[in-house]
């Protein structure tokens, strides 16, 4: 049922979130596991789940940090270019003077780039 419900959840809250909730999850899976089925957790047993859990929220904790990071860069990327597509592109003409009529005349004439 977790599996169904999992896209769910992520469209609705933020990765970090989700991963949280995620490690709770276990958490609680864990004790109730230990109460129904009446198990003694010994020391080393407590201390190996809470590394697992740890890792699990630290391993969750870095991927989304690293999807954030990739989408910052992608972001990045997109502005530089739109940037360097606005330096090589001519300046608008402005609508005043006759200066603007020849650049206009100028700016629809025919081109040939042999």
């Amino acid at each position: 049922c977790m599996h169904t419900r999992s896209p769910q959840a992520l469209a609705n809250v933020s990765p970090v979130t989700h991963a949280i909730a995620n490690t709770l999850r276990r958490v609680v899976i864990m004790l109730v596991s230990a109460l129904v089925f009446s198990t003694r957790m010994t020391t080393l047993g407590m201390v190996g789940s809470g590394l697992a859990i740890a890792g699990s929220y630290a391993y969750s904790a870095a991927k989304s940090a690293d999807k954030a990071r990739a989408a910052a860069v992608e972001v990045a990327e997109t502005r530089a270019a739109d940037e360097e597509c606005a330096l090589l592109s001519p300046p608008p003409p402005s609508h005043s003077g006759p200066q603007s009529e020849s650049y206009l005349r100028w700016w629809r004439a025919p081109r040939s780039y042999d």
